[in-house]
C-alpha cells in the first residue's frame, strides 16, 4: 500500500496475518528515523513519548499514570458537560446536516477542550491546530509543523496555568521534572 506519503508499506488483510503482524516482536510504535510515516514532515508518529507511539513497558507506565483521570468515577463527572455538548450541537443541526462533520467530529473536539481547559472562545483555534496537524491529505508539512508548534504552546500554557494557579511565565519543568505524572495528568484535568 502507498501511504500520503509516498512511502510503501505491506498491508496484511487476512485475519491470520493481521494477528501475526501485531503479535510479532518484530512489531513497535516507536518509529526510527528511516521508518515510513504516514505523512511528510512533522506526524504524530515522529513525537517520542507520545503515549500512542510506545511499547511496553514504556506504554504500561504511561497507561498507570493516566487510567486514574479516565475511571468511571472521575468519568461520571463529565456527564452532564458532555450532554450539555451534546444537545448544544442537536440544536445546531440544519437540515440536511452531515452527521460526522457536524457532529460527531465537532463532539469530541469539544468535549475534548472542555477535558481540557480550553476556554469556549478558543475552541475552533484549538480544534484547528489538531485537525490541520492530525491531516494526512489536506495539509502541507509546514502546515502542520506550525500547527504542531501552537498546539504545543497553546497547551503548554494550559498546564502552567493548571499547575501554577494562573501564572503563564513560569518555565514547565523539562522532560526530567520531578513529577511528570501532575504536568501530564494536569494536561488532561486542566481547568
Amino acid at each position: 500500500m502507498t501511504l500520503p506519503s509516498g512511502s510503501s508499506v505491506p498491508m496484511p488483510v487476512r485475519y491470520d496475518d493481521v494477528r501475526a503482524a501485531l503479535s510479532s516482536p518484530a512489531a513497535s510504535r516507536v518509529f526510527g528515523e528511516d521508518d515510513p510515516t504516514t505523512v511528510r514532515g512533522m506526524t504524530i508518529e515522529r513525537i517520542p513519548g507520545v503515549i500512542i507511539n510506545t511499547d511496553p513497558p514504556e506504554h504500561d507506565r504511561l497507561r498507570r499514570i493516566l487510567q486514574g483521570a479516565f475511571s468511571l468515577r472521575r468519568t461520571e463527572k463529565w456527564r452532564p458537560a458532555v450532554a450539555a455538548v451534546v444537545h448544544d450541537l442537536l440544536d445546531g443541526l440544519g437540515d440536511p446536516f452531515d452527521l460526522v462533520e457536524e457532529y460527531a467530529l465537532a463532539l469530541s473536539a469539544r468535549v475534548m477542550c472542555r477535558v481540557l481547559g480550553v476556554p469556549p472562545e478558543d475552541y475552533d483555534r484549538f480544534g484547528g491546530w489538531g485537525e490541520t496537524f492530525l491531516s494526512t491529505s489536506t495539509s502541507s508539512a509546514e502546515a502542520r509543523g506550525l500547527a504542531w508548534a501552537a498546539l504545543v504552546e497553546y497547551a503548554a500554557g494550559l498546564v502552567r496555568r493548571s499547575i501554577f494557579g494562573g501564572a503563564t511565565n513560569v518555565p514547565l519543568p523539562g522532560t526530567r521534572c520531578r513529577r511528570p505524572s501532575e504536568t501530564s495528568v494536569g494536561l488532561l484535568t486542566a481547568g
